[in-house]
């Protein structure tokens, strides 16, 4: 069982952050976990939910637990 985690609005904005933090190109991200590259994009600009077991998939490859997901906050 998973912790309860309250991820604010802006999780893909995170997400392509960290992403171009680790200089990784959205097709290197969308091959690490399997996902289509337009999913991703749609994720990445807050237009498409995104569910834990993807977002699971998506911290396991860019390296980050959940936790410190949750504490991000836009600056």
């Amino acid at each position: 069982m998973y912790p309860k985690i309250k991820f604010g609005n802006h999780i893909g904005k995170y997400i392509r952050n960290l992403r171009k933090e680790k200089q990784m190109g959205l097709d290197e991200l969308a091959e690490s976990t399997g996902l289509d590259v337009v999913f991703l994009d749609l994720i990445e600009r807050d237009v498409k939910t995104i569910s834990l077991e993807t977002l699971l998939k998506i911290a396991k490859v860019l390296n980050i637990k959940l936790k410190d997901m949750e504490e991000y906050r836009l600056p």
